[in-house]
Order: structure tokens, then sequence, then C-alpha cells
């Protein structure tokens, strides 16, 4: 299975902001467009969400695609090697340890993780 670590930018300044990694990366954009307009906490989504109020869409770029076991590994090198280069990232860690590729929250998670952030200011 292939999985492509992918970047987005922002579309004022070209900027990377994130660096993710995906199975189907057109799908993974989509969700975390959703996210941010459903008001995550989480710093990326905020940054979208701020850009989806002024009328703009994060850009989307393929970094690299590699196999599964590796998609970690290539995935905290390209974090890494762009904030040395001075990338002002919203990726919390330096990568390769997020969820599984696939992984699925299951009902009560997800019920405990929104009622967790209710009422939270973003």
């Amino acid at each position: 299975m292939n999985i492509t670590i992918y970047d987005l930018s922002d579309p004022r300044t070209n900027e990377v902001r994130y660096v993710g990694k995906s199975v189907n990366p057109k799908e993974r954009l989509a969700t975390h467009v959703r996210e941010a307009r459903n008001g995550s906490i989480l710093h990326c989504k905020r940054w979208i969400d701020g850009l989806l109020k002024q009328g703009l869409f994060p850009v989307m770029g393929i970094l690299e695609v590699t196999d599964k076991e590796n998609a970690n590994e290539v995935e905290s090198y390209w974090i890494r090697t762009l904030r040395f280069l001075g990338a002002d990232l919203t990726n919390r860690t330096d990568g390769g340890d997020g969820q599984s590729v696939g992984y699925r929250w299951s009902d009560e998670a997800k019920a405990k993780l929104s009622s967790s952030t209710k009422g939270k200011k973003r």
C-alpha cells in the first residue's frame, strides 16, 4: 500500500504550514477542512479555519510517496527538515507518532473527544 506524504501551504505566502500522511490525500484534505469548519481546537485546524473565513483554501503539495512500513519515518524526516529550513509548521510533534494509517475512531472515543472540547474557545 502506498502512503503519500503531503504538505499544506498558505495560499497567500506559499509557506508550508503542515505535513501529514495519507493513503488518499484528496480525501484527507477534505477531512482537514471539515474538521476545521466544525471547530477543532487543533492548531492546524484553527489555521485552516482562519483561511476559510477569508475565503481561502490551503494548497496541498505532494512531498513523497512511500510504503506503509516507512511512512512514519518519512513523515518525520519531512517535518524535521522543513522545520530546520525555517518552516513555521502547525504540527505539534516531529511526526511518525500519530494515528496509524487507516485508524478509525470508535463512536465512544469520538463522543468523549467531542464532550471534552465543547464550550472551549478556539
